[in-house]
């Protein structure tokens, strides 16, 4: 079961940097060794301290980092795209699927919640998952609600959708989340696909138009002109003569 507060832990680890670099700007001191000396101890007996600062100031980690196109748990995400994928590249109608055969690692799958009872369950759920971008085109956030759970197309389409283990894919894990299907059709055709990574990873990176997608996706019912304004402030975020003007638009709609 996913935590309320689950959101937000990966932006307050981004606000303590910022908040870090800001006290260091302003002359802040700390411990000397306090990631090899603690925070990594905290983690691993044996942590890996020989290159901590190899590219320091040229190698950014951000872009080691993955961006979620898609709601819920990040080991469906594969799943998500290959089904997307095979039906787009194919023009196939989710009225005419006969059975999806989804093969995951083993991880992906203990977490798999097949018959979720609400909202909160179908963010660990491949099928519910798989469904909602067929039947409604898409798996953003706003897809896992208890109404999506009990609505007959996409139960429908679940039923058609089968997760099973693939050992083989557990020898990429955790470097690939990989994912397999195959898509049988109501008049006998199959239709196959193998995706190492979400879209998203480091190894598959979004571009700028996806990502911009995302962002407008998000914030259409919450900024001013669907979040338009702010996406272009902020793409041209080196021309504005002062910040509040990006600030202003950031206020939400009434």
């Amino acid at each position: 079961k996913s935590s309320g507060s689950q959101p937000i832990q990966v932006a307050r680890s981004c606000e303590g940097g910022v908040v870090a670099a800001l006290f260091a700007e302003q002359g802040a001191e700390g411990a000397d060794s306090i990631l090899e000396g603690g925070f990594l101890k905290a983690f691993s007996e044996y942590p890996a301290t020989a290159d901590i600062l190899t590219g320091l100031g040229t190698d950014f980690r951000i872009f080691e980092t993955y961006i979620k196109v898609h709601g819920g748990c990040r080991g469906n995400h594969a799943s998500i795209d290959i089904v997307q994928e095979l039906a787009t590249s194919n023009a196939i109608k989710p009225e005419s699927i006969a059975s999806i055969m989804i093969r995951v690692d083993s991880v992906t799958y203990a977490a798999e919640i097949h018959a979720p009872a609400n909202g909160n369950e179908a963010q660990f759920s491949v099928a519910f998952a798989v469904a909602a971008a067929l039947v409604n085109g898409d798996a953003s956030i706003f897809q896992y609600t208890d109404a999506n759970v009990a609505d007959g197309r996409i139960r429908g389409m679940m039923a058609r959708i089968h997760v099973e283990v693939d050992k083989e894919l557990d020898k990429g894990y955790p470097d690939k989340r990989a994912s397999s299907a195959e898509i049988v059709l109501m008049d006998g055709r199959r239709y196959n696909g193998y995706i190492p990574n979400a879209k998203g990873e480091p190894e598959c990176p979004l571009s700028a138009a996806e990502i911009e997608d995302k962002f407008l996706m998000l914030t259409k019912y919450i900024l001013p002109e669907g979040g338009e304004r702010v996406r272009d402030q902020v793409m041209g975020l080196e021309t504005l003569k002062d910040l509040s003007v990006l600030t202003a638009s950031l206020k939400a709609c009434n």
